[in-house]
């Protein structure tokens, strides 16, 4: 073949519908050449355009382009071009840790929590041979999707495995995002390569905006704990992380809660993984001395509105084509009135309660991979910091005090939907919410377990000032949704740790040795791939602290 030259050429979109081979007479023209002389032609990412102003939906894409050397010189001086001289390679580090002698038990390193963080943690130290121990307060994904059912259906709360706790964590009754603007390119095609190994479409690698949906996400989970186990680890539910073991401010081991007793785990290394909503794991923390502060977080309120009418303002007239359109939407501050975002949207999906407390109610959205429900939501969020936390009055350590902030408000909402304690969700009309009353709300709606509340109520009165200012102003911006077919649930509270659990720039805690706090509910992460990427770094920081203490 010749010497190469090898780049990324951007920009170049492919009307729906077309096949991808269409790509390199694509780029072929944009260059000036002929399809022979592009030797190797790659999608390496690729977003859609939907806008109105396109006679169709267009996929805008960014090829890796090799071309015979000769074509360097003219490709360079085209004017006009959006390309990269030169690929972004992987290259991997070439580092390896040695597993240490598994025979002695505190030799194997522990995970807690078996979301995406500690998931991926076990998985990495898996493939080096560490044969981890990943440990689960809740059940297995597809116990979970009954328990779940349940309680959605009539409020039967399992408080070890809901929602929000069990094998795949919060993110398993999501829209499964896997978009993630972390700058670790490399761990991210290796987390989102692993993902295919287990099932994961190959899409993900290359889609800007990549999701998978709730239901794909269920044997995803499932085969990624197979494949810890193929590869000499183990998975433990039903196992509450319950204690700390220290001698000499290092990890000696933990203590677990299970349905046949308490536990002791020897171990001197442990990922802990335990999600945002793990309160009892905050709780534990403080009392035997880690490093925690009051992390600043978000609340507010998830609105639901037809799918077909954000289809609309997003695309004008133009007819789904079974894809579900999308937005986000943000207002920086003003005056009195505080930042608003939209966080967590959900298209064709629906909003959902989630609980990990008896007597506490708040909601979340998700989706399915089709997309293809009725209503689209999204969580409309106000930041809220310290100062907040402090104004509520808490009797309890200062950086446990996000965690009383999110409990009184989520207290509120259950009482306001489900008098009768059945997590009924308290829901609102958008100009009901607006005039600050309780009015009544439509049949016609995706949550069927929903009652008749004035959210104006739930939210301290600062966040409601917020809302009903920035709310119609938001809601301006997709200009065919009706006001009046709005729907507001509330409240959102869980949309990440109010608690960061300090640590060193190698990822270990700063009080307790061995310990190596990861994902949501380290402080560090939020989202699916963020998660996953911080447990991944987490394993690769846990086998270098143990290979130089060797």
């Amino acid at each position: 073949m010749g010497k190469t030259f090898a780049f990324i050429l951007r920009g170049v979109t492919l009307p729906e519908g077309l096949p991808e081979t269409e790509l390199v007479a694509r780029a072929a023209r944009r260059l000036g050449c002929e399809t022979r002389d592009i030797l190797d032609c790659r999608p390496v990412r690729r977003s859609r355009d939907a806008r109105r102003r396109n006679k169709r939906p267009l996929w805008v894409y960014q090829l890796r382009l090799a071309m015979p050397l000769s074509w360097r010189k003219r490709i360079l001086a085209m004017s006009g071009l959006d390309l990269t001289p030169e690929p972004r390679t992987l290259r991997p580090s070439g580092e390896a840790f040695s597993p240490p002698d598994s025979r002695r038990s505190a030799n194997r390193p522990v995970v807690v929590g078996a979301g995406p963080a500690g998931l991926f943690a076990a998985l990495r130290l898996a493939r080096e041979g560490w044969k981890p121990i990943l440990v689960e307060r809740g059940d297995p994904a597809g116990d979970r999707r009954t328990q779940v059912a349940a309680f959605w259906r009539s409020g039967t709360l399992d408080p070890e495995s809901n929602v929000l706790f069990g094998a795949g964590g919060s993110g398993l009754f999501s829209d499964g995002k896997l978009n993630t603007r972390h700058k670790d390119r490399e761990g991210r095609c290796e987390v989102l390569s692993e993902l295919i190994r287990a099932g994961a479409p190959e899409s993900v690698l290359v889609d800007a905006e990549p999701h998978i949906g709730s239901d794909l996400l269920e044997p995803l989970v499932t085969r990624l704990t197979e494949m810890i186990a193929d590869l000499g680890g183990e998975t433990r539910f039903r196992r509450r992380l319950s204690d700390l073991l220290l001698e000499k401010g290092r990890l000696r081991g933990i203590g677990l809660d299970s349905p046949s007793g308490g536990e002791t785990v020897e171990t001197s290394f442990c990922v802990l993984a335990t999600g945002h909503s793990a309160r009892d794991v905050y709780s534990l923390l403080s009392g035997v001395g880690a490093a925690l502060e009051p992390k600043p977080f978000a609340v507010g309120l998830r609105m639901e509105m037809p799918q077909d009418a954000i289809n609309a303002s997003q695309r004008g007239d133009r007819t789904n084509g079974g894809f579900a359109a999308s937005f986000r939407i943000s207002r920086p501050p003003r005056g009195d009135e505080r930042a608003c975002y939209t966080f967590c949207m959900c298209p064709g999906g629906m909003v959902i309660p989630c609980a990990s407390e008896p007597g506490c109610l708040a909601v979340n959205g998700m989706s399915y991979h089709a997309r293809a429900g009725d209503w689209g939501n999204a969580a409309f969020l106000v930041p809220v910091t310290a100062a907040d936390f402090e104004a509520s009055g808490t009797d309890v350590p200062p950086a446990l005090s996000g965690v009383s902030f999110q409990r009184r408000w989520e207290k509120e909402s259950f009482a306001a939907g489900a008098p009768g304690g059945d997590y009924a969700v308290p829901a609102s009309r958008l100009a009901d919410f607006l005039a600050g009353r309780r009015g009544d709300i439509p049949e016609r709606r995706g949550v069927d377990r929903a009652a008749a509340a004035n959210l104006s109520r739930l939210l301290p009165e600062e966040i409601v000032f917020t809302l009903r200012i920035v709310l119609p102003e938001l809601l301006g911006k997709l200009r065919r949704v009706d006001p009046d077919a709005v729907l507001l649930y509330g409240v959102e509270t869980r949309t990440s740790s109010p608690v960061r659990i300090l640590r060193t720039n190698y990822g270990e805690s700063t009080v307790i040795g061995g310990l190596f706090p990861a994902g949501e509910g380290s402080g560090y992460a939020g989202g699916i791939m963020t998660s996953a990427l911080d447990g991944w770094r987490a394993a690769e920081n846990l086998m270098r602290r143990v290979s130089t203490r060797r």
